[in-house]
């Protein structure tokens, strides 16, 4: 296996749990936008992933996509990823 690979799954299955965690602490919906979920990863001391995705066209591409998620279908989301990654 590619380590580069597993390292992108990695980092975006990480991605993935924080944007679930983000979410839950938010108490509405006002301003669910890529900039505020990267502005409470620099908030949450998490600058090193919040540094990848902005280095990473396609992740933001993707943060940008799944924030349109609901709570339910993003745990779902994540769930089905940790799973495809265990397979790995």
């Amino acid at each position: 296996m590619d380590p580069d690979l597993l390292t992108q799954a990695s980092l975006f299955g990480t991605t993935v749990s924080l944007l679930c965690d983000w979410k839950q602490l938010r108490s509405s919906k006002e301003n669910e936008t890529s900039e505020a979920f990267l502005n409470w990863l620099l908030i949450e001391n998490h600058e090193e992933i919040k540094n990848q995705i902005e280095s990473s066209e396609a992740l933001i591409q993707s943060v940008k996509s799944l924030i349109t998620m609901n709570q339910s279908e993003l745990l779902r989301y994540a769930v089905d990823h940790q799973q495809s990654l265990a397979e790995l």
